[in-house]
């Protein structure tokens, strides 16, 4: 998955009008955090609240917001 996602951020950086790629995830999810991580984004903080995973609950969730820029 590392391999993948870092093909995204590459051709997106790439692009002369897109300076900044960000992602987020579940804090209940470690191995999404780590991918992130992998491929040199950086942990940004913790949105409250902020995404609802149906097959979870029907409450929105905090997740991790993790970014990388040129």
């Amino acid at each position: 998955m590392p391999e993948a996602v870092q093909v995204l951020i590459d051709w997106a950086l790439g692009q002369d009008e897109i300076y900044r790629v960000w992602a987020v995830c579940d804090l209940e999810n470690p191995a999404s955090a780590r991918v992130m991580e992998k491929v040199g984004m950086q942990r940004e903080g913790i949105l409250k609240r902020w995404f609802i995973h149906p097959n979870m609950s029907k409450e929105p969730r905090d997740c991790y917001c993790y970014a990388v820029s040129k």
